[in-house]
Formats: structure tokens, C-alpha cells, sequence
């Protein structure tokens, strides 16, 4: 749309495209295909609207609003976008991202999509379909801070992890395994640091960051991220975070060079954005005979 506005006329713009070019184009066009007649909307809430969306639909499951959702996050990088992000600085240096790494210096941008299947256990276990994980708890906040700087604390991020852990009536203690919304940007990995510190201290349960492995690929990467978390619950493995090497003094260390086994019962998912935005989900691990 923007290409055929900007480069050839607005006379030339094809009638049916800007349908299509709207945030809720997406969910509707998927309510079409699978015939999907129930509530049909879009979040845009940036890095955090997957969260936010699988909130509100965990609600409505609870409430008998519905039965079960279909949710989707995703997000792609275009020229336009991409440029954008240079002149704004934020794009790392070097061709690999090192979230959490003292000489992190920006982001890789990707691209990328995540489905979800949300419904009760009661629903699942009728259908005869296996259980990957339970949400457990999510919370949400906002840092608030004149001109949508981040606050240098983590004050957004480790009320929203707070929340998270109070509803599913765990201490980040009881968490065995993190995966951080780190992306290389050196504000918000060492506000996300200090965040997870104001909760557990130098304590910490195993965390990974993903993006140094699937750049940043912004509304879709806390559905990656989900996805991810579930997969390690039924592989018992967590991926390292790659190319990490150099302790960031006062920051936070990460698994590392290689995969740790684990077995986790609890995992928690953070998502936090520039504009200072965040959201935590915490996901249980099923019974064995409902995997």
C-alpha cells in the first residue's frame, strides 16, 4: 500500500488493498479461512500484545464466553521499518545479536509468527487432545515514563513478572527457568536485569535469550518465545543463549555456549518493549498422562 502511495500515485493505490493493510486484516482474514465465528479482534499493543491477548482470551475461556481461542501473535520487517530502526540507532553493529553481553550494542530485527490453541483443561481432555502447558499467571505493566523512555530499574518489568508469579501463587524462587525478552539493546537488557534482580537478587532460576539466536522479531517474539517454553517442557532441554561471552557488570549471566537439561514444572515468559511496556506469563507443566 505504502509502496504503490509513496512511488506511484495515490490515484494508482488498488481499491482492495488498504483492507488488507490494516492491523486487523490478519485476524479477519483467519476467521474467514476457519470459519471462526466467535469474537474476532487484533492487539496491538506492541512487544507485549501476545500476552495481553492470551489474557483476555484466557478470561473469556473462564468466564464460558467461549470455548476455546486461536491466537496468533505476528510481525515482519519491511525496508521502511527496517530504516527506520537505523536512523533511530538502535540496530546492533556487528551481524550477531549478544543479548545480556557487556559489549552488547543494539538488535538484529527478524520476522516471524507463532499459533496457539488456548482452551480449559476440562475442554482439552473432552477432545481427547494432549495438554503442552498450563498458563499459570500473567501480569502486566507499564514504566510511564516521560517521552517513553524506559525506566532504568526495570519498575515496568518486575511489577509485571510480580503479578504474574502472585496469580499463579509462586515466588520467582519456584521458577526453573526464565526466557528473558533480552534482545541486545543495552537500556532495556540492563532494565530487564535489574527488574529479575529487584525480585530474586544474585539468585536467579536458568534464563536463555532467545533473540540472540531469532533477532527481534517484535510482536512475534513472545509467541516464539511461548512456543519455545513449551518445547522445552516436553524435550526437558533449554536452549543456550549464543554469543554471550563477557559478564556485564551488575547485569545478569545466561545459559550459555551449551543447552541446560532441564525438567522445569514452571517457566516464565517476559516480554518488554522500548516504549516501556511489559508483560510476564508464568506456564505450569501438565500432569504426565495429560502431555
Amino acid at each position: 500500500f505504502l509502496d504503490d502511495l509513496f512511488l506511484k500515485s495515490p490515484r494508482l493505490v488498488r481499491p482492495l488493498l488498504f483492507q488488507n493493510t490494516t492491523f486487523a486484516s490478519g485476524a479477519g482474514e483467519l476467521s474467514l479461512h476457519y470459519r471462526i465465528k466467535g469474537p474476532s479482534f487484533t492487539v496491538t499493543s506492541g512487544f507485549h500484545s501476545l500476552i495481553m491477548t492470551l489474557e483476555t482470551a484466557a478470561i473469556a475461556i473462564a468466564t464460558g464466553r467461549i470455548r476455546y481461542a486461536l491466537v496468533v501473535a505476528c510481525d515482519e520487517i519491511s525496508a521502511i521499518q527496517y530504516q527506520v530502526l537505523a536512523n533511530l540507532g538502535v540496530l546492533a553493529k556487528s551481524p550477531v545479536a549478544r543479548p545480556l553481553d557487556a559489549g552488547r550494542d543494539g538488535i538484529i530485527p527478524s520476522e516471524g509468527a507463532a499459533a496457539l490453541v488456548l482452551e480449559s483443561p476440562a475442554s482439552a481432555r473432552k477432545r481427547g487432545i494432549g495438554i503442552l502447558g498450563l498458563v499459570a499467571g500473567i501480569g502486566s505493566s507499564h514504566d510511564a515514563c516521560p517521552g517513553r523512555r524506559v525506566d532504568p530499574f526495570g519498575g515496568g518489568g518486575r511489577r509485571a513478572m510480580q503479578r504474574a508469579l502472585e496469580q499463579a501463587a509462586l515466588e520467582l524462587g519456584q521458577i526453573d527457568g526464565i526466557l528473558v525478552s533480552a534482545s541486545g539493546s543495552p537500556v532495556l537488557d540492563r532494565a530487564e536485569a535489574r527488574a529479575l534482580q529487584a525480585l530474586g537478587g544474585r539468585t536467579l532460576p536458568p534464563l536463555t535469550a532467545l533473540k540472540s539466536m531469532l533477532g527481534e522479531a517484535h510482536a512475534a517474539s513472545p509467541g516464539l518465545h511461548i512456543v519455545t517454553a513449551l518445547q522445552t517442557m516436553r524435550e526437558k532441554l533449554l536452549p543456550a543463549t549464543q554469543g554471550w561471552q563477557n559478564p556485564d557488570p551488575g547485569g545478569i549471566t545466561p545459559v550459555n555456549r551449551r543447552p541446560l537439561a532441564l525438567a522445569p514444572a514452571n517457566l516464565l515468559v517476559n516480554a518488554y518493549g522500548p516504549g516501556g511496556g511489559a508483560a510476564s506469563l508464568v506456564l505450569a507443566r501438565p500432569p504426565e498422562d495429560k502431555l
